[in-house]
């Protein structure tokens, strides 16, 4: 009896733990991630995106221009850039030149990060956020 008390416990916390929507915390490599915020400013257009991939190279999209380098691990959360090689070609906006660009000058700056559910957080020296990202699905 004590046995089927147990088990429609843990079934019934179980449904609700997957009716709150909870989701696993995003991995940091090989998850595609979309650009929210940047320098605090929510980021509306254009498509920004981050990929690290488990051999230390990232790529991605800056919004007008694809780019690729690579990144270093450490303790402690430790993230760095390498120097970033991207195409060079004119965006249709000034304000997708000027994410682009905002975005290009983050990410060398970036010493730490962080991953709280589906977002990860790329922190400067100090910790302030200099960009936020959402895990695609």
């Amino acid at each position: 009896m004590q046995i089927l008390k147990t088990l429609a416990v843990a079934v019934l916390m179980g449904g609700l733990l997957l009716a709150a929507g909870d989701k696993p915390a995003a991995a940091l490599q090989k998850t595609p991630w979309h650009l929210t915020k940047l320098d605090g400013q929510k980021v509306s257009a254009p498509q920004v995106q981050l990929i690290l991939q488990e051999d230390g190279t990232a790529n991605g999209h800056g919004g007008v221009n694809r780019f690729a380098g690579t990144y270093a691990l450490g303790g402690q959360n430790k993230l760095s850039f390498s120097a970033l090689a991207s195409t060079k070609m004119l965006g249709i906006s000034p304000e997708a030149n000027a994410v682009e660009d905002n975005f290009f000058k983050a990410l060398p700056q970036t010493k730490t990060y962080k991953i709280q559910g589906r977002r990860l957080f790329l922190l400067d020296a100090q910790g302030r956020p200099l960009a936020e990202f959402e895990a695609l699905p």
